[in-house]
């Protein structure tokens, strides 16, 4: 019995070690750990375009560009972007790529701006490769107080030696940088090193004092002339000078050297509010139900055609997954073919009456998302969490393969029964 239990705990204790000195590489989706309601009620990413190619060289220049509408239905526990500044940018497992330009509605958005719940931005995100290995880039919304919102991300691989990179500049008084991540390098180190060196040396003069017991009972004893010397005073005197003289000098020396400079900008950049499209079909849930063990989400829509053209339902979209109805070709067509698998749904969208909504009929229509992304993106979390609602955009097509875009959501119920037995 001892010889099997002193086994046993060989095995874990070999275990534990191979754990924590053998760590693997981790390839997780970050996005993957945010709280569903997160990925679903915030930002609808649509539209999102990638470059054709994958592989880059470091210093290759790349784009991600797309649209997202904030939607409506806002989470109360979020800040919420009109009330708060945001800032677009791109998501990646460190310094991966350099942010080169970027622009919302075509306009530079290099700060912080304001942006309006309920309406539809254009982005354009322009990177430069800089580190080599394979990375996963994606677009995101960083919310003041509320954190970074991805959209749907792409795999790239860099290749080269990251000691090329190059991100040059142009100064106001017309000086041209050859990097900036190296520019005036020299003179960082050497302020840091000499810094440095006057805190080892203040330490290591205390150090050689009497520590910690000795001083305790100086205290205890009130030996004040012993516990702190006039040699002691004298060396801080002068440890005094030389750092007020250190910093004054410096901040003439570089006034003196760079004559022209701006503070760091902390404005915010204002972007026209484009006006928010009303939609001509309205959509509203009247129920939505997640069938657990099937990992199938079913939603009751009444939905009313206001336009003067049939429309057929082409698209669910939600967290970024994309749940498309393959009978509707104008849908089918807007899933370019270099975009990642992992967000489009192989099984796609079944309607309980998939034939056109007339001009000025109102349908109450049954759909069903079905698929193991569910499981795969930890979404099945959101009938777990105290506020159990969803959120998503669909996409109605005519014939003439115009689109139009109707936001949905609501309370969603958790379900462990198929709903034909329940």
């Amino acid at each position: 019995m001892k010889t099997k239990l002193c086994s046993l705990l060989t095995a874990i204790m070999a275990f534990v070690v191979m754990a924590v000195t053998l760590p693997q590489a981790v390839l997780a989706h970050g996005e993957r750990q945010q709280e569903p309601f997160l990925r679903m009620r915030t930002v609808q990413w649509y539209d999102t375009k990638f470059p054709d190619q994958r592989d880059f060289n470091v210093n290759d220049t790349f784009e991600i560009s797309g649209k997202f509408r904030l939607h409506e239905d806002w989470p109360q526990v979020l800040e919420r972007p009109g009330d708060v500044p945001v800032f677009i940018n791109v998501a990646t497992p460190g310094p991966k790529v350099a942010r080169e330009e970027l622009y919302i509605n075509g306009q530079s958005a290099p700060h912080s701006t304001f942006l309006d719940i309920g309406k539809d931005y254009d982005y354009r995100v322009v990177m430069k490769a800089r580190t080599p290995g394979r990375h996963h880039v994606h677009p995101m919304l960083s919310v003041q107080g509320s954190g970074g919102l991805v959209g749907p991300g792409m795999w790239v691989t860099v290749s080269g030696d990251a000691a090329d990179f190059r991100a040059p500049a142009v100064t106001m008084t017309g000086e041209e940088i050859e990097n900036l991540e190296t520019y005036n390098l020299g003179t960082v180190v050497a302020w840091h090193g000499l810094w440095m060196v006057i805190a080892v040396a203040w330490l290591l003069w205390w150090v050689g004092r009497p520590l910690l017991i000795p001083r305790f009972i100086m205290v205890q004893n009130q030996e004040w002339d012993r516990l702190i010397t006039p040699l002691d005073r004298k060396v801080g005197a002068g440890l005094l000078v030389l750092t007020l003289g250190l910093v004054g000098g410096g901040y003439f020396w570089y006034v003196a050297k760079y004559p022209v400079t701006i503070p760091l900008q902390g404005g915010k950049i204002l972007i026209e509010s484009p006006a928010k499209v009303e939609s001509p079909i309205r959509a509203f849930s009247e129920r939505a139900e997640y069938y657990v063990p099937g990992r199938t989400l079913n939603i009751t829509l009444k939905v009313t055609n206001e336009s003067d053209v049939p429309v057929r339902l082409g698209e669910f979209a939600t967290a970024n997954l994309r749940f498309v109805n393959p009978d509707v070709p104008a849908a089918v067509e807007t899933v370019a073919a270099n975009y990642p698998t992992d967000y489009i749904a192989p099984t796609g969208l079944e309607l309980s009456d998939d034939s056109p909504i007339q001009p000025g009929e109102t349908r109450v229509m049954t759909i069903t998302a079905s698929d193991v992304a569910w499981e795969r993106e930890r979404l099945i979390g959101l009938v777990e969490g105290p506020d159990n609602s969803y959120g998503g955009l669909l996409f109605f097509f005519d014939d003439a393969g115009d689109r139009y875009l109707s936001s949905i959501g609501g309370p969603i119920l958790p379900k462990f029964v198929p709903p034909e037995t329940s």
